[in-house]
């Protein structure tokens, strides 16, 4: 039943509340990925916006500068964002409770800092602008019930390869 209300949501909800929801799919990812950080790593990061907000920069502004597609700055900043994690890590990883939890908190400050006062390459607090949604498989996503099924089924794919990860 609640799988067909999410099916039909889009045919009700207004396009507000239909963006709304897409938004609520991608922060569910984001907090069941803390989950497994947390939950089963026993590891408290209070860093762990910082990973989107690379990946969502790091993509845009490849898209940006360089023209690249979405397919192709996507994986890229995949691998940016995973390498500057992997160095992050290896330095929170050396402490333990409070001093990990303070390490993920300081680590994720820096990447807020560069990315507010490195305005040539994030333009700052304006933040970057002119970026579009991707069209995958050539499906355009520029509605919102398109972005709202795309986001949702990305929620699925993320949540059924976490729950493959702890089984």
């Amino acid at each position: 039943m609640f799988g067909l209300a999410l099916i039909g949501f889009p045919l009700i909800g207004g396009d507000f509340y239909v963006n709304l929801a897409s938004q609520i799919f991608i922060a569910a990812i984001l907090a069941a990925s803390l989950n497994l950080l947390v939950g089963y790593g026993g590891l408290v990061s209070l860093g762990h916006a910082a990973w989107v907000g690379l990946a969502a920069y790091t993509s845009a502004w490849l898209y940006l500068r360089f023209g690249l597609g979405h397919w192709v700055t996507a994986p890229l900043a995949l691998a940016a964002t995973t390498l500057i994690a992997g160095v992050f890590g290896w330095i929170a990883l050396r402490a333990t409770g409070l001093g990990f939890l303070m390490i993920t908190l300081a680590l994720s400050q820096v990447l807020w800092g560069t990315a507010y006062r490195w305005a040539a390459v994030t333009e700052g607090d304006k933040g970057l602008s002119g970026l579009t949604r991707p069209a995958p498989f050539g499906i355009s996503l520029d509605r919102p019930a398109a972005f709202y099924y795309f986001s949702l089924a990305l929620t699925f794919v993320a949540l059924w390869m976490m729950a493959r990860f702890i089984a």
